[in-house]
This record gives structure tokens, C-alpha cells and sequence, in this order.
């Protein structure tokens, strides 16, 4: 690593197979690397907390108790074709309800009572049933308008709704959305406790709104065209529960 940052890079990449081998990179970087930023997977994270002798919890899967987890939240803040693929895979397939929202809308400034009645309408649902809050593809494609503008008002009507009804877990599709309610809700850090699949992570939030509130993030084109019905079978299973020792 030092023959590599003297001769100028300031990015290093570890391709690890295992565990030890994380646990081997954060070793190296913290005795050697003053200042130095890890990131990378969950894994890796765990090796720097180990090392750091944070508090870890422990995780395990349990076979013997019943998950109860309440509805789920799904935000999806992108419009891209594969990511459209794969919410209508989830939803032909469970029950889950579907809201498409237009960018146009989100874009202007909307009213507090057009706000708070769209939020009211989705939390409606949301106490039946597990929504998912998706962009509509036909309004992205050649807007007038900035995207900064339609991910303010994604953010705004998430937020409303989540202050009269949270989910049981709240999905967030997109780095910049899931950026901006975390943001936007206070959260000021999150405990990861799983990866449910590769570059998916659970955890738990800490701070205001969303203090303690149950979230799965993911890129927002990563995966393949049933990786949500795979996430949703995994979080919503009753053979299984992710459990602290």
C-alpha cells in the first residue's frame, strides 16, 4: 500500500474473497494509515468496528421464529428501464400496491394541503399494505425541469407520509434519494446490521424522525429483475427472523 501511494494513486482497491482478508485490509489501514477512509461492504465495516472495539451486536439467522414485520415502504427515486423491470416484477407477484407519481408535479412547489393529502392517500395504503412510491418514466424523459426540484418534492411527500404512518421498513432506491430523506428526516447514523444481498444493506437509523426506524438501501439500477421479490421474501419470510444474540 505505501509503494502504492508514493507513487501518486490516492485510491487503493482490495478485491477480498473471504472475511480474513477484510479483516486483513482494516488491519493494515488503521496501524499503518493514519487519516485513511475505508469504503466498501458491511464486512469491512465489521473488521474496522472489531478493530476499533466498537460495539458490534452480533447477528444470526433464526429458523425457529417468525418474522413480524410490518409493511414495507418502497421509494424508488429512479425511472431507469431496468429499475421499472423490476418493480413490476414485485408487484405482479405480491401484494403490494403501486403509486406513480408524474416529476412535474413533484417539480413545482406544491400547496401544504395537496402535500399532506397525497401523503394522507398514501398512508392510507401503507396501513394495509406494503407501497411502493415510483416515478413515472414517461415525465422523466426530456423535463423542463430541474432533477434537483422532482427529488425535493419526492422528499417532501416521503417525509409527510412518513410523520403520519412509518412502514415496518422504509426501501430507498437511489442513492440520492435515500441521501436526501435521511438527510432531510435527521437521521445522523445508521447501525448496518445485514447485507441482504450483494450491495443491499439493512439497518437501523438513529436520530429525529426515522430514530430507530428499520431501512434497506440499494443502488438504483443494481441487481437483477426478481431482486426485490428476493428482498421481499427475505425481510416478509416467516420461517426465518434476523435476531441479536
Amino acid at each position: 500500500m505505501q509503494t502504492q501511494l508514493d507513487q501518486g494513486h490516492k485510491v487503493i482497491v482490495f478485491d477480498a474473497v473471504k472475511q480474513i482478508h477484510l479483516d486483513l485490509v482494516a488491519e493494515i489501514g488503521l496501524s499503518s494509515f493514519p487519516g485513511i477512509i475505508f469504503t466498501g461492504s458491511t464486512g469491512l465495516a465489521k473488521s474496522v468496528a472489531e478493530l476499533l472495539k466498537l460495539d458490534v451486536p452480533s447477528v444470526r439467522e433464526d429458523f425457529t421464529t417468525a418474522a413480524q414485520l410490518d409493511n414495507i415502504l418502497w421509494l424508488y427515486g429512479t425511472a431507469s428501464e431496468k429499475a421499472i423491470h423490476q418493480v413490476d416484477y414485485l408487484v405482479t407477484r405480491t401484494s403490494c400496491t403501486k403509486i406513480v407519481l408524474e416529476a412535474e408535479m413533484l417539480a413545482k412547489r406544491m400547496s401544504k394541503r395537496l402535500l399532506f393529502q397525497m401523503a394522507a392517500d398514501a398512508a392510507d395504503i401503507l396501513k394495509k399494505e406494503s407501497l411502493i412510491m415510483q416515478l413515472s418514466p414517461k415525465s422523466v424523459q426530456g423535463i423542463g425541469y430541474a432533477t434537483d426540484d422532482v427529488l425535493k418534492g419526492l422528499t417532501r411527500l416521503t417525509l409527510e407520509l412518513l410523520r403520519i404512518q412509518k412502514p415496518g421498513c422504509l426501501f430507498l432506491t437511489g442513492g440520492d434519494t435515500a441521501d436526501a430523506v435521511l438527510h432531510e428526516a435527521g437521521v445522523r447514523y445508521l447501525r448496518l446490521e445485514q447485507e441482504l444481498d450483494c450491495g443491499i444493506v439493512k439497518a437501523r437509523c438513529h436520530g429525529e424522525l426515522l430514530d430507530q426506524q428499520l431501512i434497506v438501501t440499494k443502488a438504483g439500477s443494481f441487481g437483477s429483475h426478481d431482486i426485490l421479490l428476493n428482498i421481499w421474501q427475505r425481510l416478509t419470510s416467516t420461517e426465518r427472523a434476523t435476531v441479536e444474540k
